[in-house]
């Protein structure tokens, strides 16, 4: 089995390959240099990989692949407030199962409740999308730097 490489600013292996975003990037893949993204601190890098073609699989076009979770959070905007469970997350948004949607498609605070007692994560989002009835997608618009470390270890260790 191939392994993928480590991630050169935070020496995670938890990377995945990136989407080519330019002729000039396929054309690299032609010489064996791809693009991988690290899921843990948003790091993008090529790597020369010899004689190795990596096959993208398009069924989702996230750029950061979500883990399962359930984890509590509540959501607050200038009109909607509630509490959902996040039941996928990655470093850049989350999916989140809640009664109420809410209307609105501004900014949210979103406080995310970790697991093992750990302080709550704090994140600016917007809705992406309301897939069905009772469930919403949220992009991480704003997050500390330290909440950021925070969030790649609740999800680096799910996915290696």
């Amino acid at each position: 089995m191939k392994s993928n490489p480590i991630c050169p600013r935070c020496s995670q292996p938890n990377i995945h390959r990136s989407h080519r975003k330019s002729a000039w990037e396929r054309l690299l893949g032609l010489a064996f240099i791809h693009p991988f993204r690290c899921q843990v601190c948003t790091h993008r890098f090529f790597r020369l990989k010899p004689w190795t073609h990596y096959v993208l699989v398009v069924d989702d076009l996230r750029e950061y692949a979500r883990v399962a979770v359930n984890l509590q959070a509540a959501y607050a905007g200038p009109s909607d407030r509630g509490l959902g469970t996040i039941t996928d997350l990655s470093v850049d948004g989350c999916g989140m199962s809640i009664k109420e949607v809410p209307l609105s498609d501004s900014s949210f605070e979103l406080r995310i409740e970790l697991p093992d007692g750990q302080p709550p994560l704090q994140v600016k989002a917007i809705v992406r999308n309301r897939p069905w009835p009772g469930r919403v997608g949220f992009n991480f618009e704003g997050m500390s730097p330290t909440d950021r470390v925070r969030l790649g270890r609740v999800v680096r260790p799910q996915r290696q």
